[in-house]
């Protein structure tokens, strides 16, 4: 019936809004707890920051972590409690290279937030599909590299 419906979209909404509530408060939690963790390490620098629309706070403090920080980080009883309450399970040093997103060696809190929103959850069919685009996006782009190459060798070759 239509009242039925409509009990089932305002139960849907409800359920929506706790979840926003929910990941932000744990995002919060998570946040206090690594710059209590860094701030003991001695490790920081720190200035205002912050993620965009998606953010969890007004500012966000921009902490850099080196891997071994990080994992030191990341073994904390309190943060693996706060990254299961937000459904992630991957290993530390995983979690790294997966935040590290320019290769630098560093990990920015705002950088590790954002991975964690985004890896938040089960794979999806458009994951699977999108990573297999960009595969055979980048295999087309080696093909014709390969075959630049292959025309210049036979070019410097002949002369």
């Amino acid at each position: 019936t239509i009242t039925g419906l409509k009990h089932n979209d305002v139960k849907r909404k409800h359920a929506q809004q706790y979840e926003r509530s929910y990941v932000q408060r744990k995002m919060r939690q998570l946040i206090e707890r690594v710059e209590s963790l860094v701030m003991r390490r001695e490790k920081s620098r720190v200035f205002d920051g912050d993620l965009g629309d998606r953010s969890t706070a007004k500012a966000v403090p921009s902490i850099e972590l080196d891997e071994e920080d990080f994992i030191g980080v990341m073994g904390d009883d309190r943060v693996r409690s706060l990254l299961a309450d937000l459904d992630i399970d991957d290993n530390p040093s995983g979690l790294f290279y997966k935040c590290d997103s320019n290769g630098d060696g560093f990990v920015s809190l705002n950088a590790l937030m954002e991975a964690i929103l985004q890896l938040r959850g089960g794979a999806q069919k458009s994951d699977v599909v999108a990573n297999s685009l960009a595969m055979r996006a980048l295999h087309v782009k080696f093909d014709q590299l390969m075959q630049v190459v292959d025309h210049l060798a036979a070019a410097s070759s002949g002369k």
